[in-house]
């Protein structure tokens, strides 16, 4: 064997560090796609309704008008695992039904959520695909066009409320309103309008 040149070493040398160069370039842009890649996720969770917690690194649930309840419970130990769909319209609807009053609290259970005045007159059980509703008024008085609501009062239940419906999807969420609507006014009022 020969010994290799000055000149075939410098070669060598210079051929290393530009393939060198190549690869660090390659994971260059490998690692900006992947913080592209990220910022698009964060972006999502962000819509979601979740924000970076600064001092874990990890996903939070951003706090609503609902907190811990006296039980220990969050809302976040009742949306873990569930679908971001639902998650998201349980959110939507939350802020809807917080909105009809301004002294609305809504209180974490172990199953469902609760929304009150002086009393209950909704409660909200999150499941992986869907939302359940409960409300406080009997169906016999309820004005339900599109005949999605059923009687509960003779099923065993978390909730208080007699009444029962399912929410899939936020199209749906208008006329869930509207249900929940004429229960909070059949509460407050102590009869209905």
């Amino acid at each position: 064997m020969n010994n290799p040149s000055v000149e075939e070493l410098i070669q060598y040398r210079e051929e290393a560090i530009r393939n060198l160069l190549d690869e660090k370039a390659k994971h260059l842009h490998q690692l900006e796609s992947l913080q592209s890649q990220i910022k698009d996720v964060e972006t999502k969770l962000q819509l979601l309704g979740f924000h970076e917690n600064t001092q874990s690194q990890e996903p939070k649930l951003r706090e609503r008008s609902v907190s811990k309840s006296s039980d220990g419970y969050t809302l976040e130990m009742l949306l873990e695992g569930k679908q971001p769909k639902v998650v998201s319209l349980y959110h939507q609807l939350s802020e809807g039904i917080t909105a009809l009053e301004s002294s609305i609290n809504s209180i974490i259970r172990k199953k469902y959520v609760a929304f009150s005045k002086d009393r209950n007159f909704c409660e909200v059980v999150v499941w992986v695909s869907k939302l359940t509703i409960f409300i406080d008024i009997p169906i016999s008085i309820l004005n339900d066009p599109e005949n999605i609501a059923e009687d509960c009062s003779n099923v065993g239940r978390w909730a208080t409320g007699q009444t029962r419906f399912h929410l899939l999807d936020a199209e749906g969420i208008d006329y869930s309103m509207d249900l929940i609507k004429q229960s909070h006014r059949y509460n407050m009022a102590g009869k209905f309008d």
